[in-house]
């Protein structure tokens, strides 16, 4: 069905240097690109439908489709579309709904009178066939106008006496498939307590449109439980064990908003961090990155005699690095890893002039990367490189202490989410997410981690810690979290530092 191929023309652009098959993205989606990734920044009034809605929506525009997808969604979510509204089935999850789906030709479509439909014009229709013959014959009714579907919200629901029909976007069809099919695979292998048919009520309402019975209860039961109170929960039980009623499932509503949200939390995280590395893969595929040749003798000298040698895996200097600074560098380095942790893998360091970067850390290759020339840290301040070691020194903790890195695990995530919650709220930012990059997030904790526990006067005249966004977001919204965090993760080190003086140290 070529024709059908008309659905899916949209913008492709993608890195083709950039394997995603290992990738966590596309192992959940299939994600093959990252684009428009700030379709995906949250507002303070956002709910948890806006938010589950925006990432279905993404994972539509950065994969690829065909028509087989679109009958395959169909087939899956047909119980999550309307259609079952009243069902009382126990275990929903379990139950198989729909054995199959069909496109429907247009001379069917004509006689279903979709050719004057209620938004435009449908020409893609699709017929799911039940696994149980329910007496009526179900449509999904595509439809590539969000905007006209915006009153309602993601789908519309149309129920009639012989037959039912589901209008819905096929790019929300295709990624809530995607979406959906991941979250139940989460909740099953998760020990959440929360009753299987609440949480298929959830998915239902999450994917409704704003008009219909299963958003209201999403919105009654899980969106606002402030309703939920000691009290109200203290008399529902009462009144359940006087009645013998089953009180199980009461605050299900609470345990599932938390565990969805935590679940596209780390979804975003995990978009955030392929994206950063992605974009740390394409700067080293360079030509001028490569650049590494022709050394004079000084460079040489200074390179093979440095102290740093015993430090690091491998110590390496490209030739349009000036000797002096890099002996500047060298110094401070040096009192830098007297006081910084210490792990059973070294990393490289390299000196190197980069074009819009004062400092990388590259986890494929475990490379710690300068510059060391002064650049603007604003229209009055000048930066060098070398303040950025300890910053990617963070980097090479978060990437080398475990398995994955620290940044993605669910201790630093608490951290993460409060930074998150504080830059939606407070903080009036187009590009949010650039301040959300788990990796970037840990590493600046790391920083102010170590400064604090330091207690040097001259590193709180460090401007950075006090007036960049990214820095003052994490001081105001969970410092006391990140000391925690960190004196749990190097118990031994808060000790070291505070008997460390070194008046010269630079950030």
């Amino acid at each position: 069905m070529e024709e059908q191929l008309v659905l899916f023309k949209f913008d492709r652009t993608e890195h083709k240097d950039i394997d995603f098959s290992k990738s966590i993205v596309y192992k959940k989606f299939g994600l093959a690109k990252l684009n428009n990734i700030k379709t995906l920044n949250t507002a303070p009034t956002d709910k948890l439908w806006d938010t589950f809605r925006k990432t279905a929506y993404f994972i539509y525009q950065n994969r690829e489709w065909t028509w087989s997808d679109c009958l395959n969604a169909a087939t899956y979510l047909y119980p999550f579309l309307g259609f079952e509204q009243n069902s009382q089935c126990k275990y929903p999850l379990d139950k198989l709904w729909a054995k199959s789906s069909e496109s429907v030709d247009k001379v069917k479509i004509q006689k279903l009178g979709l050719l004057a439909g209620r938004y435009s014009t449908y020409n893609y229709v699709i017929h799911i066939i039940l696994n149980e013959y329910d007496g009526r014959t179900h449509y999904l009714v595509l439809t590539d106008d969000r905007i006209k579907l915006a009153n309602s919200g993601t789908i519309y629901n149309y129920r009639g006496t012989r037959y039912d029909f589901t209008y819905i976007s096929k790019g929300m069809l295709l990624g809530f498939s995607k979406l959906v099919e991941n979250l139940i695979e989460n909740y099953r292998k998760d020990n959440h307590g929360i009753n299987q048919r609440t949480f298929f009520k959830t998915i239902e309402g999450l994917l409704s449109g704003k008009r219909s019975l299963s958003y209201m209860s999403l919105e009654h039961f899980v969106e606002d439980t402030s309703w939920i109170t000691d009290k109200a929960f203290s008399l529902a039980k009462t009144f359940a064990e006087n009645t013998g009623h089953s009180f199980d499932g009461f605050n299900d509503g609470i345990k599932t908003k938390d565990f969805v949200r935590a679940y596209l939390s780390k979804n975003y995280s995990e978009i955030l961090m392929q994206k950063h590395e992605n974009n740390m893969i394409v700067i080293t595929r360079t030509e001028r990155w490569r650049k590494h040749t022709n050394l004079q003798a000084p460079l040489i000298n200074a390179m093979y005699r440095s102290p740093l040698q015993k430090d690091f895996l491998d110590l390496q200097i490209d030739d349009d690095v000036n000797v002096s600074i890099f002996h500047q560098a060298e110094k401070a380095i040096e009192g830098w890893l007297k006081v910084l942790p210490k792990l059973n893998v070294k990393p490289v360091l390299r000196f190197k002039n980069l074009p819009k970067k004062q400092g990388l850390y590259l986890s494929e290759s475990n490379q710690i990367i300068l510059d060391l020339r002064s650049k603007p840290l604003s229209s009055a301040k000048s930066e060098s490189g070398i303040n950025y070691f300890v910053h990617e020194y963070g980097h090479f903790i978060d990437y080398q202490y475990s398995h994955e890195p620290l940044s993605m695990l669910g201790d630093f995530n608490k951290i993460w989410q409060s930074v998150g919650s504080y830059v939606v709220k407070k903080m009036k930012i187009k590009n949010q997410s650039n301040l959300l990059i788990p990796t970037e997030v840990f590493a600046r904790c790391f920083e102010l981690y170590l400064f604090n526990a330091m207690q040097d006067t001259s590193l709180k005249l460090l401007r950075k810690y006090y007036e960049l966004p990214e820095y003052v977001a994490i001081r105001k919204s969970t410092m006391s979290e990140v000391i925690d965090y960190f004196d749990r993760l190097f118990p031994t080190w808060k000790r070291a530092l505070k008997k460390t003086k070194h008046n010269k140290i630079s950030a």
